[in-house]
């Protein structure tokens, strides 16, 4: 594919304002973001860093 024509094949879907399942045990819902690219770099030459939350 082109870059165009993957663009114009893409959905993006609305996020559900609420969530209506429950959450009982550990790891049962895993949260994860991805922030980058950082201004300065860390000491192991990483410039993204992903937060993982339970």
């Amino acid at each position: 594919f082109c870059q165009v024509c993957a663009k114009a094949k893409s959905v993006r879907h609305p996020f559900p304002k609420e969530s209506h399942t429950e959450y009982t045990g550990y790891g049962d819902k895993v949260v994860s973001d991805l922030w980058g690219p950082a201004r300065h770099r860390s000491f192991k030459n990483s410039e993204y860093f992903q937060p993982v939350i339970d």
